[in-house]
């Protein structure tokens, strides 16, 4: 069976990076992840549509309450379950959902390490 692509973006935060798909949790880090492709670029984030709600990869819902940046017309239920951000006008960035399948840049993240979330380093 073929993975979706964004499946595999997943996998690849995991395997390589022991990381997750990004969480966009506010507008600070929204604007930083904006800076990371160039203009126009679409990329996975770390959002999909589980039984009817929006989960994060870390398993958490996106609530009424959190930060969302939906782009106008979205979240759409006849395109697909996975969310990019994607540049649409002018300086304005939003959240769009697709088809899994759609070949999309992405963005991982980790947890930085700490007293609490031991990183080995490598020599």
């Amino acid at each position: 069976m073929l993975l979706y692509i964004k499946a595999l973006a997943a996998k690849n935060c995991r395997q390589h990076h022991n990381a997750t798909l990004a969480k966009v949790e506010n507008s600070d880090k929204s604007l930083f992840l904006s800076t990371l492709f160039p203009s126009k670029t679409k990329f996975w984030i770390g959002l999909k549509l589980v039984n009817g709600n929006y989960q994060w990869a870390d398993g958490t819902y996106l609530q009424s309450s959190d930060f969302q940046m939906w782009a106008p017309g979205y979240p759409n239920s006849s395109v697909g379950e996975c969310v990019y951000m994607y540049q649409y006008s002018g300086f304005s960035f939003g959240w769009f959902n697709d088809d899994c399948g759609d070949d999309q840049d992405y963005v991982c993240q980790n947890v930085p390490c700490s007293a609490d979330n031991y990183c080995a380093t490598r020599d």
